[in-house]
Parts: C-alpha cells; sequence; structure tokens
C-alpha cells in the first residue's frame, strides 16, 4: 500500500510542475500583452526571480 502512495505522490509531483510552469508562462505573456500596473508588476518580478531559472533563465525585459 506504502508503495502505490508514493506512486501516486510522485504523479502528483509530476503534473504538478510542467502545470506550473505554463501557468507562469501564461501569466507573464498576458500581462506583458495587457500591459502591468505597479502591483501587477512587482508581482511579476518576484515570480520571474523566484521561478526563471526554471524557465532558461526567461526575464522580463
Amino acid at each position: 500500500m506504502a508503495h502505490h502512495t508514493s506512486l501516486v505522490l510522485v504523479g502528483v509531483v509530476a503534473a504538478a510542475v510542467p502545470g506550473t510552469l505554463v501557468g507562469l508562462i501564461a501569466f507573464a505573456a498576458t500581462l506583458k500583452t495587457l500591459g502591468f500596473t505597479p502591483v501587477e508588476r512587482r508581482l511579476a518580478s518576484t515570480l520571474v526571480e523566484r521561478y526563471g531559472s526554471m524557465l532558461g533563465g526567461w526575464s522580463l525585459r
């Protein structure tokens, strides 16, 4: 039973990582297209700083 649980957990994590990256890319692309308010710019900057290396060094600039 424990083996099955660990396989399910690995599957959830394996699905969550690409899903999160796709979501972050979509969020950043939408903000870049529609424009940024100062609050959105800070949020996007924080997200890129935190997750940018996972996106291959992607930047908002």
